[in-house]
């Protein structure tokens, strides 16, 4: 279990700087080129899911993890049920199936309990489909009181009496005026 919690953490880790290295790119990017738009338009935020998952599933191939997007389970009951990203974790010869979903800090979180409900309800039945994750992220915008952190402690609750283990909830600053910091989670469904 120690060797899998260490291997979770890498991944949320790295999620957390490839999302802040494309926030900088962003910046650079819209001051070298004022005309491009303002920053929030072209910055990876809540609304753009699947754009995070783009840039997740090409970070860790960067980071040489072999990654399948909108994936199936090695073992599937349906073509129809797709996970956003399956991680060769080679350290322990297994897939983890992952689940990437926004929770800002002014919306509610039943998108994110959505989600997880749906792992409950794949019943996998082989050991190698059962490794499943839920990747929680938020961008916090520039505020004065911050009570972000309190509604990830929330949700976590709330994983847990579904069957998650939260991993870590970590934040990551962020140097820009659209947003301070990234708020991520992941929970590993038991």
């Amino acid at each position: 279990m120690q060797q899998l919690r260490e291997q979770l953490l890498k991944l949320l880790n790295r999620f957390n700087d490839i999302v802040a290295n494309e926030i900088s790119s962003n910046i650079t990017l819209q001051k070298q080129y004022p005309s491009i738009g303002r920053l929030c338009d072209i910055h990876p935020a809540s609304c753009r899911e699947h754009q995070i998952q783009s840039l997740f599933f090409h970070g860790l191939r960067k980071s040489r993890y072999y990654v399948h997007s909108e994936s199936l389970y090695f073992y599937p009951k349906s073509n129809s049920r797709r996970i956003d990203l399956a991680v060769w974790l080679g350290i322990l010869k297994r897939w983890l199936y992952l689940e990437l979903e926004p929770c800002t800090p002014l919306s509610g979180y039943i998108p994110v309990l959505t989600d997880a409900k749906k792992y409950i309800s794949d019943r996998t039945a082989h050991s190698c489909d059962k490794l499943k994750c839920l990747l929680v992220y938020g961008f916090r915008d520039q505020v004065n009181t911050d009570h972000f952190p309190r509604k990830y402690s929330r949700l976590s609750t709330d994983l847990a009496s579904l069957g998650y283990q939260e991993i870590a909830i970590k934040k990551k600053t962020l140097i820009n005026d659209a947003y301070s910091y990234i708020l991520s989670g992941l929970w590993l469904f038991k």
